[in-house]
């Protein structure tokens, strides 16, 4: 849909001005409802109009008008909420169970599937956000004047609001809220100015470690200066300011009004302002938390997009082992399911992650499949570093043989969509006169359906296909991971995170790092039929100590696994499964 939609622009530039309009209500159309957090990002940056409709047009608890809109009884939100209090059984994702709103019927039993991402999801759900760009996009709005030139188009926002004001406040609102709006986005080009001294002088990746587009104001490893610090926090306190300024003065205009927001169905003037009031006040309490949350139990994050300078803040909790207790409590039932809840065979990872205790012993299933005979795990001590030149050449020599020895019947796992494209392109070279095609999850939406299609290929997924592809039967006879990734054990809210580990390594590092290995791993075997090896490229293993090297076979078994050259690796599996 949103291709064809791309290519009508294409072929006719003048439906520009009134694209946004028609794309939201075909997508009406398209999707009953709407899910507006769908809505491309690219798309959204293409055309900034759209995102403010798509603002404007969301249902949510805290802006619909309730009964009194005319089209309360159409309403999506009102129609799920509706369905909800009549269901015996709903079906949701973790952020809106963790954020559960008021309206809904209160659970009573609670099943969260996919259990191993728990601490994740609820750091989620608890990490309150705040960027620039919507700021300044919110500002820019209320500032817009009406087109001088164009006898259609509407008043401008501050024109609506200041009609309707009239009668509580005598001077020239429309004139206080454009220098509002204009002091807001002047104060959020100024926090952008001042990142960027601030990024610069962080170092950057700050030390060979962190994401070059993110700081952090927190130890440990806040990578900032103090003097340098001190400027952001001031320049932030500065747009909190402003923010507050417009924010103040909508909220004084509704009390004074007596208006709660309910304006009535015909009372636009009261809605628009209302939704100002509202935007500009959730804006000012995520400053405020930024501001005000430091220290051991919160991580102040600042994302920059070195680009454009666009920049989003971020307070995340580092310990939520007491955040959702809430929910967790009172519940006639709780279950947690997960193929790969512990690391290894017992330890209740999880569990202790979200401060859970389990009443009785966890229960875990065995496989329903004969891993010990259907598989065998090959780690080789040969290969090359990972990261380098020459593990990616090494690579994809050895997944070109593999799938030649197999016909096909590959699957790569990778952990860079950058390696991914260049190693998808050698091997399309490599492998296009043996009749392999080659398809990767970076430049095709429908990868997996085609791999799946083809009766020879080789198919590559990054890190979204290392978890929920499932792929039964002879088409897929062997998995090769790039190497054992640990980027979810490194970043700021990880450092912090560790640094409350008696044993980081083995308390933190190591439980993560062993789930995301059996989640990959688990791409293999997926019908008692089926029969495969599993290459894991990474020579770090075999000089690991006694004891790593335990935790690495504990989170493999049953599976037997064999540390053996990339040439035995390639000639047992073609020996073993090999047409």
């Amino acid at each position: 849909f949103h291709e064809e939609c791309a290519e009508t622009l294409s072929r006719d530039s003048s439906l520009m001005a009134w694209w946004p309009v028609a794309f939201l209500r075909a997508l009406a159309q398209v999707e009953r409802p709407v899910e507006l957090d769908r809505v491309p990002r690219i798309l959204r940056e293409r055309f900034p109009y759209l995102s403010e409709l798509v603002e404007r047009s969301r249902s949510h608890h805290t802006t619909t008008l309730g009964p009194t809109c005319p089209y309360y009884k159409q309403c999506h939100f009102f129609d799920s909420a509706r369905r909800a209090h009549n269901a015996d059984v709903i079906i949701a994702n973790h952020a809106l169970v963790f954020q559960w709103p008021q309206g809904l019927p209160k659970i009573r039993n609670l099943v969260l599937d996919e259990a191993h991402h728990l601490e994740e999801r609820i750091t989620e759900a608890f990490t309150v956000s705040v960027s620039g760009e919507d700021i300044s996009e919110r500002a820019r709005r209320l500032g817009r004047k009406k087109a001088a030139r164009s006898a259609t188009s509407s008043a401008g926002d501050a024109e609506t609001i200041a009609a309707r004001v009239e009668t509580v406040f005598k001077g020239d609102a429309a004139a206080l809220l454009r220098e509002d709006a204009e002091s807001v986005r002047a104060k959020v080009v100024q926090v952008e100015t001042v990142l960027g001294v601030a990024f610069g002088a962080g170092g950057g990746r700050g030390g060979g470690f962190y994401r070059a587009d993110t700081l952090s104001l927190d130890p440990p490893g806040a990578a900032i200066a103090e003097g340098v610090r001190d400027r952001v926090i001031d320049s932030l306190r500065e747009l909190r300011a402003a923010v507050d300024g417009v924010a103040t003065r909508m909220e004084g205009w509704l009390k004074d009004m007596g208006q709660s927001g309910d304006g009535g169905e015909d009372d636009r003037a009261v809605d628009i302002l209302k939704g100002y009031a509202d935007a500009f006040g959730a804006s000012r309490g995520a400053l405020d938390l930024f501001l005000d949350r430091g220290g051991p139990d919160y991580v102040r994050l600042l994302h920059r997009n070195a680009r454009d300078g666009a920049w989003r803040l971020e307070v995340t909790p580092v310990d939520v082992s007491g955040l959702a207790a809430p929910l967790f409590e009172g519940k006639r039932a709780l279950v947690l399911t997960s193929a790969t809840m512990t690391p290894g065979q017992s330890n209740p990872f999880v569990l202790e992650r979200v401060g859970l205790k389990d009443s009785t012993k966890m229960v875990q299933l065995p496989s329903p499949y004969q891993v010990e005979k259907q598989a065998q795990a090959y780690i080789t001590p040969d290969a090359p570093e990972p990261g380098t030149p020459q593990h990616l050449d090494a690579l994809v020599e050895l997944t070109a043989r593999v799938a030649r020895a197999l016909g096909g019947r590959t699957l790569l796992l990778m952990t860079s969509n950058v390696r991914l494209r260049e190693a998808s392109s050698r091997l399309h070279a490599m492998l296009k006169d043996d009749g392999i095609q080659v398809f990767d999850s970076a430049t095709e939406q429908r990868a997996a359906e085609a791999f799946v299609a083809s009766d020879r290929a080789v198919l590559l997924g990054g890190e979204r296909y290392g978890e929920g592809l499932d792929i039964p039967g002879p088409k897929l006879t062997c998995v090769i991971l790039e190497k054992i990734h640990e980027g979810m054990t490194r970043g700021h809210l990880a450092e912090a995170r560790k640094a409350r580990a008696r044993s980081p390594i083995f308390e933190y590092d190591f439980p993560l790092r062993m789930i995301w290995l059996k989640q990959r791993v688990g791409r293999l075997i997926r019908s008692p039929s089926d029969k495969g090896a599993v290459i894991i490229f990474d020579p770090r293993v075999a000089r690991w100590s006694h004891t790593s090297r335990k935790v690495v076979l504990n989170a493999l078994a049953p599976m037997p696994v064999s540390l053996v050259t990339s040439g035995d690796a390639v000639a047992q599996v073609a020996s073993r499964y090999g047409h």
